[in-house]
């Protein structure tokens, strides 16, 4: 049952890729890249069968210092902080505004927490 129910979510994101794709073609379409920020290998790997997600502190770009977030985000994850590919996969979760965006761009770049991090 498992397996059917990736095989269709496989099949659902390569659906929407190549609809993605045909809209970039037209001329006026806007082309919105979905890749997550980190790699996709991680975006596919199950969740922790007792994860529940966390209210997170954001994080704009702007005011406050990008270690002191990473350290509250880290503290945040309470039980779960061990782990680097949860950190990553939810880090962009605490991201606003140019934040946001900037690791947005950055998908495809950022391989590990410590990539991110640094």
């Amino acid at each position: 049952m498992r397996t059917r129910d990736t095989e269709s979510s496989k099949e659902i994101r390569e659906d929407i890729a190549s609809i993605l794709l045909d809209a970039r073609k037209g001329e006026n379409s806007i082309y919105i890249d979905t890749r997550p920020p980190y790699p996709e290998e991680m975006a596919r790997k199950p969740y922790l069968a007792n994860y529940t997600s966390f209210i997170l502190p954001k994080y704009e770009g702007i005011i406050r210092n990008a270690r002191e977030h990473i350290r509250t985000y880290v503290d945040a994850l309470t039980t779960n902080s061990h782990d680097h590919e949860l950190r990553l996969r939810e880090f962009s979760k605490s991201l606003i505004d140019q934040a946001f965006t900037h690791s947005i761009l950055s998908a495809g770049l950022i391989l590990n927490w410590n990539d991110m991090a640094t």
